[in-house]
């Protein structure tokens, strides 16, 4: 039966209070599936459970999904969690449909920065269109960021966003390789930025890393130790985009 299914036919015997925070939801799951619904819907269904719990519990219904032909109805926050159950995503904003279709396409082509922001965009930044190609930032609109500008107007206000994998940095004064354009550029440069580490948090084999782009924003990226050294919070730097990287959403 479902109890066998999800790992419970041992703890058949145990009241509610015996039972762990993932075996109760793996029971509440079982009780759902014993009436052999057409649609099973879940609302937030892994929320209050720790983080291992959770990814083992999705492990399951994922495979339970495939196994079944299950159509679920799952209401979430967490992106990840749409990403690995879903086939088709409705993002709602402010109680109404702001995209819906396919999960690859939403979660991988937003059509706004709302939306970026809800299926997990990091590094979204305002600016204005500043010409063909160029998008204006920062204080006055000093710094300049290559994006794709299409059908916008100069001076329009836009949302622009780098992923974290695409963002470059290296120490100040010493030569970043890899940032485009070479060392920090003036005013109305595309890039790279002089920048000033906010946080460094170790991972394994590499930091993360949270730099403040001269008093316009904050980017968030992964990157290796500098040469000679360890990153640490304070030190300044220079920071810059790949080319093609950047999306850009009427603001």
């Amino acid at each position: 039966g479902w109890l066998s299914t999800l790992g419970l036919d041992q703890l058949a015997a145990r009241y509610p209070r015996e039972l762990s925070g993932g075996q109760r939801q793996r029971a509440a799951l079982a009780q759902a599936l014993a009436r052999r619904p057409r649609v099973l819907l879940l609302d937030e269904p892994f929320s209050a459970l720790d983080a291992p719990v959770r990814a083992e519990l999705r492990r399951e219904l994922r495979g339970l999904q495939d196994r079944m032909g299950l159509s679920t109805v799952l209401v979430t926050h967490d992106p990840a969690e749409a990403a690995l159950l879903s086939e088709h995503v409705i993002v709602l904003v402010d109680g109404e449909v702001a995209q819906a279709g396919p999960r690859d396409e939403v979660l991988g082509q937003p059509t706004s920065a709302a939306v970026a922001r809800l299926v997990g965009f990091r590094n979204l930044l305002a600016g204005t269109v500043a010409g063909p190609g160029l998008v204006a930032f920062g204080p006055g609109g000093r710094l300049r960021v290559s994006a794709e500008t299409s059908g916008l107007a100069v001076g329009a206000p836009v949302v622009w966003s780098v992923p974290t994998d695409a963002v470059v940095v290296g120490p100040a004064g010493v030569g970043a390789g890899g940032l485009p354009d070479g060392p920090p550029g003036p005013s109305g440069s595309p890039g790279p930025w002089p920048g000033r580490v906010i946080d460094a948090v170790p991972l394994a084999g590499a930091v993360e890393l949270i730099v403040e782009v001269d008093d316009s924003g904050e980017l968030q990226l992964e990157a290796g130790a500098p040469a000679g050294g360890v990153w640490a919070a304070g030190q300044p730097c220079v920071v810059g985009a790949r080319p093609g990287a950047v999306r850009v959403w009427p603001g």
